[in-house]
């Protein structure tokens, strides 16, 4: 190609570049004036105003305005992720010098619909030095890779860089008690000047295994956050109904619930599901519906159960199934296993698919689901829908008990007592009987009390 048509190309490209760095510098002042009262219509309740003005705003072209528009839409009640990705994208997608904060907050916003791309994006801009990106990105590989050598680091950077979601993780996660410590420090004084969310982020750091663990100070800062925080609503309830305090409970879950709190909907399902009460039974359908059309993997779960338990109509059962398919798909272990136990065993209304089956439980198994080891474990010591691998079964089942799965124990025991598909040990076997024993396990304390 022509030189000098090459360089024409590159003017162009540099121009275009530059008129939209200088986007927010040139932009008149009453539209600062009018993103900024957005904002107030929003911290003041006035969700529906705000996100109008928001959307008229974006319409400008202005990616800031783009981003707080795709904010807005993320924020509940009334949250739409539609909506907020397509303001989102369309920040992304402009070249500017809010592009990386944009495409911070569209991988948020994708997390649950795309994590690959949502991930993919977070590299991207954690690359180019967007502060908090390392952080998300630590979250999202905690939730989709589970094994990634890199999060530590990431979790780590992300604190370092004053992101206060990293600070709690590294404090909770890796026990750094000086990190908790330091976090305490800036959540307290933001919540002097003003702050309220500070205060289920100091709830955070004194919940039990923490390294300021503290019962007392953790229900005072839920106490205080739960009237503005529908998480800190929904923590609270919960340490109320296990305090005893169980109407107390219920309805900080149920205002939460109602108010649209994903997290919350899910918990006030499993409190309905436990009724005898069809009625209340098909409340907490109706809660867990809501939750798992917000992409809540637990009640996409609960939903699953559900509906492939009990006598459902063939319609409601393949429902059930697609929904423990759906959360098992985008990681979540226990309907991994869920689903892998309902295919391989099969029934009247769920087509026994031991290839599909096995699949799903060596998933769950590989990624920590103590159950799921133990079933895989078994199989392949038996050589049943599986090739029989006596060294791998054992591998598994060694696995399982040293994940603390009591039934795994006893049967690792038995095994080595007896030589029974793997060299026999009986003293290991016994000390394996003993700690399955310790918590509670009458045959192992009745196979005990016989040697």
């Amino acid at each position: 190609m022509h030189r000098g048509f090459c360089l024409a190309l590159l003017a162009l490209f540099l121009t275009a570049c530059s008129a939209d760095r200088l986007y927010w510098e040139s932009t008149p002042q009453h539209v600062r004036n009018q993103l900024d009262a957005a904002d107030r219509l929003m911290a003041a309740g006035d969700t529906t105003a705000a996100r109008a003005l928001f959307d008229q705003l974006a319409e400008t072209g202005h990616p800031e305005a783009m981003i707080r528009a795709g904010r807005a839409w993320l924020d509940e009640p009334g949250a739409d992720r539609a909506r907020a990705q397509a303001h989102l994208e369309a920040a992304w997608a402009r070249r500017s010098d809010r592009r990386d904060q944009a495409g911070l907050w569209l991988a948020r916003t994708i997390a649950v619909d795309d994590p690959d791309r949502a991930i993919e994006l977070l590299e991207t801009v954690d690359a180019r030095g967007e502060r908090f990106a390392a952080g998300t990105l630590a979250g999202m590989l905690d939730q989709h890779r589970p094994g990634d050598p890199r999060i530590e680091e990431l979790w780590r950077r992300g604190a370092e860089q004053d992101d206060i979601t990293a600070m709690i993780t590294v404090a909770r996660n890796y026990g750094d008690r000086a990190m908790a410590l330091r976090a305490v420090e800036e959540l307290e004084a933001r919540y002097t000047a003003g702050d309220r969310s500070a205060a289920s982020n100091l709830a955070q750091l004194y919940a039990a295994g923490t390294p300021l663990a503290d019962p007392t100070r953790e229900r005072r800062w839920l106490e205080r956050a739960a009237p503005d925080h529908d998480a800190s609503a929904m923590a609270l309830g919960q340490i109320l109904i296990d305090q005893g305090q169980t109407e107390a409970g219920r309805r900080w879950i149920f205002r939460a619930a109602d108010r649209g709190h994903a997290g919350s909907q899910a918990a006030a399902a499993r409190i309905l599901f436990d009724s005898d009460d069809p009625a209340e039974r098909s409340r907490g359908e109706t809660y867990a519906r809501r939750a798992a059309a917000q992409g809540h993997d637990g009640a996409k779960l609960a939903l699953g159960r559900l509906l492939t338990d009990g006598e459902h109509s063939p319609e409601a059962t393949a429902e059930g199934l697609e929904f423990l398919r759906i959360a098992a798909d985008s990681g979540n272990v226990w309907a991994q296993s869920e689903l892998g136990n309902r295919l391989l065993e099969g029934n009247a209304r769920i087509p026994r698919d031991a290839e599909a089956g096995i699949g799903y439980l060596t998933l769950a198994a590989e990624n920590g689901h103590a159950g799921a080891m133990l079933t895989y474990a078994r199989a392949l010591l038996a050589g049943q829908d599986v090739a029989r691998d006596p060294g791998e079964g054992a591998y598994w089942l060694r696995q399982a008990a040293e994940a603390e799965h009591q039934w795994a124990q006893l049967e690792l025991g038995r095994r080595l007592l007896r030589g029974d598909g793997m060299t026999a040990d009986p003293n290991e076997g016994r000390l394996w009987l003993e700690r399955a024993a310790a918590q509670g396990n009458a045959p192992a304390e009745r196979e005990l009390a016989g040697l």
